[in-house]
């Protein structure tokens, strides 16, 4: 090992004892004093983690010039010996049409014999050659024309973009609830249940007036009640969550079209207005996790939640 990497804990003395194994005093502080000089090292107990180290001189071996081995093919093809040639022979010897002969010439040709007419055989033989590669070149174009008849023949698939985003529990925690949802009230009105089945047109009216997304307002309700089954949803009509201030009593409603306004007022007034406007900044007032009567501590989960049943709505899932 001619190189070396310091690692945590290492000096010259260990690295020259463990890595070379010498174990006689004298001969590793020689050692030391040696890689210390050969890296330019002042101070041998001044070492840092990751420095590459050489642990002893590399002796440059001159590399062998290559020596030129002439190129004996063409030599042996024309009969010639490779000292008889002298630089690129090809050029030197033989016209073009002499080195195209030479690839189909038969062994000891010289360039007279190229110049020679063909024998009957000789001309039969090139033209069988010519007839067999022509044949060639029609086949491969005839399978060419084939492959691509067949690949027009295949129904064209076509790729459509789907510029849409797909929304993530994950990122509608951070979703900007002033965001004007842009569906249909049918879109909401399949989610659905309980006392909450036909007020889908209620959200995107609340939407409108009061500027809050209307699939987080859903989203709300659904969470808060059971959609639409909880006690206090069916008995109060509260489908919100929403108690008698300074009290833990769940408000009662005349009906849930009340509960909502009341719902999304209080939402407008005491969150958007003092700048509280993504789902988890909303989340950690409208159920703050240090709240005494979550004896099961669900508020945690609330931000959550709430976003799952946004995402269901805005991917349009059931």
């Amino acid at each position: 090992m001619s190189d070396y990497e310091v690692r945590r804990g290492d000096n010259l003395w260990k690295i020259v004892r463990n890595t070379l194994k010498i174990n006689d005093n004298a001969e590793i502080q020689k050692k030391v004093k040696e890689i210390a000089e050969l890296n330019n090292i002042s101070n041998i107990n001044s070492i840092f983690v990751g420095q590459h180290i050489k642990l002893s001189a590399k002796e440059e071996t001159p590399e062998k010039p290559k020596e030129k081995v002439p190129d004996r093919s063409l030599c042996f093809v024309f009969g010639y010996k490779p000292s008889e040639f002298k630089g690129s022979y090809p050029d030197v010897y033989f016209s073009k049409m002499q080195r195209s002969a030479a690839s189909s010439a038969p062994l000891h040709t010289t360039p007279d014999e190229l110049k020679k007419p063909k024998t009957e055989t000789q001309a039969v033989t090139t033209a069988q050659t010519t007839s067999t590669t022509e044949a060639s070149s029609v086949q491969a174009n005839e399978d060419k024309v084939r492959i691509q008849e067949t690949a027009e023949a295949k129904p064209k698939v076509q790729v459509v973009s789907n510029k849409k985003k797909v929304a993530t529990s994950a990122s509608l925690r951070n979703f900007d609830v002033t965001t004007k949802f842009e569906g249909t009230a049918e879109q909401i009105e399949k989610h659905l249940g309980g006392v909450l089945k036909g007020h889908g047109k209620k959200f995107l009216d609340l939407q409108d007036k009061y500027g809050i997304n209307a699939v987080f307002l859903a989203a709300i309700t659904i969470n808060e009640s059971g959609n639409g089954t909880s006690y206090s949803a069916r008995k109060r009509n509260n489908v919100g969550g929403i108690r008698y201030k300074n009290s833990y009593r769940f408000r009662t409603y005349n009906n849930v079209s009340e509960c909502l306004d009341d719902m999304a007022d209080n939402l407008k007034d005491n969150y958007i207005n003092e700048g509280r406007t993504t789902v988890a900044r909303i989340g950690s007032k409208y159920c703050p996790v240090n709240d005494k009567s979550d004896k099961e501590g669900l508020n945690k989960f609330w931000a959550r939640n709430v976003s799952f049943y946004m995402k269901r709505i805005i991917n349009n899932n059931v």
